[in-house]
């Protein structure tokens, strides 16, 4: 079990082998979703918001593409 355990960290630690960007892709992932979910607190003034969108999305405007 321990030479399992062993193996596993030497495959993800190596910074030579394929493990380690699999290690530092997951771990950067990991925080951007952290920092982007802690930056989404709903407050009042953003449900207003969400709400103001909304009404706008069910007006019909005429396309203007400029």
């Amino acid at each position: 079990m321990e030479d399992l355990l062993s193996e596993i960290i030497n495959f993800f630690t190596d910074p030579d082998g394929v493990g380690f960007p699999i290690l530092l892709a997951a771990s950067l992932g990991i925080i951007l979703f952290l920092m982007n979910y802690s930056s989404k607190g709903w407050t009042v003034s953003s449900k207003k918001n969400v709400s103001k969108q909304n009404d706008l999305k069910k007006r019909n405007y005429p396309f203007k593409p400029f």
